[in-house]
């Protein structure tokens, strides 16, 4: 679930970390419709349909045809962005402009169908479906993109780490004890402590008195006075 959840871009709830592999064909599929206008201006009009149709004389055309089969397995069913066939692909990307990001929107489409597939699977648990509904809601990932340049917005390695592993549905820490002070199995519920009745009320007094300091520190910075 760790090694999912890490391959889906920040926006979707994971971190971005994306093997290379599944997008050659999606960015050679790309890269070719880009460049079909200048292709088919290289060829008669009178002799097109006829050249582009055969992949025996026209070797670059069955490559495409290969990346767009890859690309098909990956999302499976209708698309626009997907013709039926090589003639159907010269006609729609030989004109300028209809491969304008395209690459991005596939990208988009595999990604989107990777997280319901992740979501909908049968080995998933509850708590792993409510943690990726949450970490791909809006600004949820911020602090994996934002660039640190004041000293409030920087995380420590530790901190840096517990978000991570947060993120990734991972255990909060290594070597945990099997139970908890209220007696829940950890092993079952590794993030129990976050919902923990004996655990809570402290926590939450901590993270109050601290953010108050912040607060402060920033008033005071701001020149506010704290009466």
């Amino acid at each position: 679930m760790a090694q999912q959840t890490a391959r889906l871009p920040v926006r979707l709830g994971g971190i971005g970390l994306r093997p290379v592999a599944p997008s050659l064909h999606i960015a050679y599929f790309s890269a070719a419709a880009l460049a079909a206008p200048g292709i088919v201006l290289l060829c008669p009009p009178d002799r097109r349909e006829a050249t582009f149709a055969d992949h025996q004389h026209f070797g670059f055309t069955a490559t495409v045809a290969q990346a767009l089969d890859e690309v098909r397995r990956r999302l499976p069913g209708e698309h626009r962005l997907l013709p039926a066939t090589m003639a159907a692909f010269w006609r729609l990307y030989g004109v300028q402009g209809m491969a304008k990001k395209l690459q991005s929107a596939i990208s988009s489409q595999t990604d989107l169908k990777e997280l319901q597939d992740l979501i909908n699977g049968r080995e998933t648990e509850r708590a792993d479906r409510q943690r990726l509904a949450s970490a791909g809601s809006r600004n949820a990932g911020a602090w994996l993109t934002l660039i640190p340049r004041d000293p409030e917005l920087r995380l420590t390695d530790k901190e840096y780490r517990q978000a991570m592993r947060l993120r990734l549905g991972l255990p909060v820490g290594e070597n945990l004890p099997r139970r908890c002070v209220c007696n829940a199995d950890l092993r079952k519920e590794p993030c129990h402590f976050f919902w923990c009745g004996q655990l809570k009320t402290n926590a939450v007094t901590t993270r109050h008195d601290r953010m108050v300091r912040s607060l402060a520190a920033l008033f005071t910075a701001a020149g506010a006075s704290r009466g």
